[in-house]
């Protein structure tokens, strides 16, 4: 698990978050001061930074848990986006097909009239009637114009509103990409925290090497143990929370994708919204040249009367039941360009809801930068937190080689003070000595004097004693 770490990533973090403890406020246990007091001090401490610990990990999950409710809510939301469009291409394709129609209406009629042209000729009420129709006919090829500009006109609408959209869109992946660097950022300073973290375990198991040669001697050698265990099941515990985490990093990035897919989709929808433009521009050539069909009809009126003489008793029925067909049929387009205005209407509505999505996901993603500022505090802290506890591990082991020095320099001393001993000792008894032969000569002076002769033998007799009491007392060597 080298290089790893914690898994504290950069998410949104709950502002009821535990605040740790600096290390100045844990009280570990130093070799000097291993008394039962001082160790049940520092399991108390680093039970309360595992309880600290563990509180940060579920804040974490909580969060994110949420990110992933909001990203599913997100999907829900793109669900009926993606609907409207397929709704908008189906109405499109049914606008063109209802305008190919009117075109051929119109190419149909102008044969017909031909045709009837050429057949004979009319009367003057049938001119009167056929001039009232062809003017009904106009009225009614200005307004489909008119419809027609109008769609115009909302098709530019449309088109301002996806520029808007492509430019909110170009934002929002700018800001994707920040995120991403960021979230790289975060993911190599949460490394160096792992490399960190190890180095702070393999120092904290040579102290937990070095305080079991210090504790065989101690009362308390059970407690330790049993805080070494703690120690080493926190250890798995925050192990398994880093796998947790990781296995939520990759469902977030799963998710990224995702999102990124519907981009592309909604891409795929600009570029069929384009093909709507074309469309319409296609629309307004077909009106344009209605119009110029009508401006013919009206610059031929006077051979259309002519030939309306000649064709007078004979198609006057036809063109009874022709007219009537076409003023079914124009009622059928106002109808129909009815429809279409409200399909416009439907569009214009779907539009502006995309406007307050995507306006809600630009506050999610300042919501987001927020919170990635937030964990970068929180990086900051903890590798304080890591320093200062580097600081007190570094303490502890001068203080353990200071133990040592001290041990070996009691040593010296009581060594050096037993030599001192010794050689007093040897001086004291090297003084004696001398004392003894002094005495000795004195005795011998005496007995050599002139003034002792009587008492020879019992001078003798002591000057013998004397000499055997210093020999036999004599004093050993240490």
């Amino acid at each position: 698990m080298a290089g790893q770490g914690f898994p504290f990533t950069k998410s949104s973090l709950p502002a009821s978050l535990p605040s740790f403890k600096t290390a100045a406020s844990y009280n570990c246990p130093t070799p000097n001061s291993a008394t039962p007091a001082s160790r049940s001090r520092a399991s108390s401490s680093i039970d309360d930074w595992q309880y600290e610990t563990s509180q940060v990990i579920r804040a974490l999950e909580t969060s994110d848990d949420a990110r992933s409710l909001r990203l599913t809510h997100h999907d829900c939301l793109l669900e009926p986006v993606s609907k409207k469009a397929g709704k908008m291409k189906q109405q499109i394709t049914r606008l063109t097909s209802l305008d190919q129609g009117r075109a051929s209406q119109i190419v149909a009629l102008e044969n017909k009239i031909n045709e009837q042209s050429c057949a004979g000729s009319t009367a003057e009420v049938v001119d009167d009637a056929q001039r009232a129709r062809i003017d009904e006919i106009q009225r009614k090829v200005d307004m489909t114009t008119q419809v027609t500009v109008d769609a115009a006109v909302l098709l530019k609408q449309n088109n301002k509103d996806i520029e808007q959209f492509e430019s909110k869109h170009s934002l929002h992946e700018l800001l994707i990409a920040k995120l991403e660097e960021a979230r790289a950022e975060h993911l190599i300073i949460i490394n160096d925290l792992g490399t960190k973290y190890n180095d702070l375990n393999d120092a904290v198991h040579l102290l937990e090497q070095r305080s079991h040669t210090i504790s065989e001697a101690s009362q308390d050698h059970d407690v330790v143990k049993s805080h070494i265990t703690r120690l080493k099941q926190a250890h798995g515990d925050i192990l398994a929370a880093h796998s947790i985490m990781l296995q939520n990093h990759v469902m977030l990035n799963d998710r990224l994708m995702s999102v990124e897919q519907r981009d592309n989709a909604l891409a795929a929808q600009l570029y069929d919204a384009a093909a709507m433009e074309s469309r319409m521009s296609d629309i307004e050539l077909s009106g344009s040249d209605a119009l110029a069909a009508a401006e013919v009809l009206q610059n031929d009126h006077l051979d259309l009367r002519s030939r309306i003489v000649r064709l007078e008793e004979r198609d006057h029925e036809q063109l009874n039941g022709q007219l009537e067909a076409i003023k079914k049929d124009s009622y059928r387009q106002l109808s129909r360009i009815n429809t279409v205005q409200e399909s416009t209407a439907s569009v214009t509505e779907s539009i502006k809801a995309l406007k307050e999505q995507y306006s809600a996901q630009a506050r999610h993603i300042e919501l987001l930068t927020k919170k990635a500022k937030k964990s970068s505090d929180w990086v900051k802290y903890l590798t304080e937190v890591t320093n200062t506890q580097k600081d007190l591990i570094d303490s502890l082991q001068l203080k353990l080689e200071q133990q040592k020095v001290s041990g070996t320099q009691f040593k010296l001393d009581i060594e050096s003070r037993i030599e001192q001993l010794m050689s007093g000792n040897q001086k004291r008894e090297d003084a004696m000595i001398e004392r003894i032969k002094a005495l000795e000569n004195k005795t011998s002076l005496t007995l050599a004097s002139p003034y002792a002769q009587p008492k020879s033998a019992g001078l003798n007799a002591r000057s013998e004693g004397v000499g055997t009491s210093s020999t036999r007392k004599k004093p050993r060597k240490f």
